[in-house]
């Protein structure tokens, strides 16, 4: 399945969209667990929805598995645009 999120949605439905989805992320710059291409994340739960004050880019502030990283539970910040549902 591929799903957009419509980047000026209302918080409540980017949240709803995203929590419990599993998710194809490409990062902005360079990570540490996996050195090129999209990363893959579980949200478990989105703590909040925001622009960025530098550049205005719209954002998730979310606890995810990481699954590059073990299925680890981290919270990460990833910006909307970035974002592709994997399943």
């Amino acid at each position: 399945m591929t799903d957009t999120i419509e980047y000026k949605a209302p918080a409540e439905v980017i949240a709803s969209k995203l929590t419990g989805a599993t998710i194809s992320y490409l990062p902005q710059g360079k990570s540490t667990i996996k050195p090129d291409g999209p990363r893959i994340f579980k949200i478990i739960s989105i703590d909040s929805i925001s622009f960025s004050k530098k550049g205005g880019r719209r954002f998730i502030t979310a606890l995810c598995k990481d699954i590059d990283d073990r299925g680890e539970a981290k919270y990460r910040s990833l910006h909307l645009a970035g974002i592709d549902f994997a399943v």
